[in-house]
């Protein structure tokens, strides 16, 4: 039996949202698994100069905290609890 092959990015992806006047807003966002509770993501647009990195870890398969930063030079927190 082989090991499997460590793959350096975890996730790619490129996600369209709606903007104002009818035009649209491409994002590229590229990720990364740090630990098995440690989820790392950058985040660019296309059409304009604003990035976003992301930072989602889990305490627990109920609790989960993320904190980001981009260039607004603001930095949020968000966190959730489940209750299922």
């Amino acid at each position: 039996m082989t090991a499997p092959r460590s793959n350096p990015v975890t996730t790619i992806g490129s996600t369209t949202f709606p903007a104002a006047a009818g035009l649209e807003s491409t994002v590229l966002s590229v990720g990364k698994r740090l630990s098995s509770k440690a989820f790392l993501t950058l985040e660019q647009g296309a059409s304009n100069a604003s990035s976003l990195l992301k930072l989602r870890y889990t305490f627990n398969p109920r609790l989960s905290i993320q904190v980001q930063t981009g260039t607004n030079n603001a930095v949020d927190v968000f966190y959730t609890w489940r209750f299922d």
